[in-house]
């Protein structure tokens, strides 16, 4: 994603949630600083790896943020997934975002080198009729 996004920057300013721990703290120590203070992985959604970010949070420059705080304060984001999260055990995040009613769009950036955290997709997720409703 690094790569991809310091030659093609998303249009947007939004924080880029990245699906899942192990590409959130890649992506966080090989990013610039300006993609690295974006970076946010969600917690709630996949607990173990909650409590896991939790206890690394001192060493983060990007964000642990909880889900519902941060999803009740915007009404759109960039979503980060790679396919390294569809290899493992899949996480309860796309699911529950879908279920709440969010839309995603393709930003536009998608990133097919065999390079660390593998090739993966960013996404626009925004907020629907119902979404809003639900907060």
């Amino acid at each position: 994603m690094e790569g991809v996004l310091s030659s093609q920057p998303p249009r947007s300013a939004d924080p880029i949630v990245v699906v899942d721990d192990h590409s959130f703290y890649s992506l966080e120590y090989s990013a610039p600083p300006s993609l690295a203070t974006r970076l946010v992985f969600l917690t709630g959604p996949n607990v173990l790896a909650s409590r896991m970010a939790a206890e690394m949070h001192t060493a983060t420059v990007g964000t642990i943020a909880d889900y519902d705080t941060l999803l009740a304060s915007r009404s759109s984001f960039l979503l980060y997934d790679s396919e390294l999260s569809a290899s493992r055990v899949g996480t309860p995040l796309l699911p529950r975002l879908i279920h709440e009613g969010w839309q995603f769009a393709d930003a536009g950036c998608l990133d097919g080198r065999d390079l660390h955290p593998r090739p993966g997709a960013l996404y626009e997720v925004s907020r629907t009729g119902s979404a809003l409703r639900s907060q």
